[in-house]
């Protein structure tokens, strides 16, 4: 792992944050993680967060929304209520 993933991995840990988004792109049908700071959706779902969903940015282009285990339900059922992930 390099430093810039191990880094930013350490910062999510310390800060807990609400949402994580992913920037992706649509290949083939198929949303694509671009990353950021180089992080996998493995190097999320590490950190005991749920993928929620695909919120569509651009044509093309999508964040991979990411919510902490213990509210992702919550908080998928109020975004997919409000039409904001798929």
């Amino acid at each position: 792992m390099n430093q810039d993933v191990a880094a930013a991995i350490e910062e999510l840990r310390k800060r807990r944050p609400d949402l994580i988004f992913l920037q992706a792109a649509r290949t083939d049908g198929k949303l694509q993680n671009l990353g950021w700071e180089n992080l996998t959706d493995e190097n999320i779902r590490q950190l005991s967060y749920d993928y929620l969903g695909g919120m569509v940015v651009a044509h093309g282009y999508a964040y991979l929304t990411y919510a902490p285990a213990d509210r992702s339900a919550r908080l998928g059922a109020v975004m997919r209520a409000a039409g904001l992930i798929d």
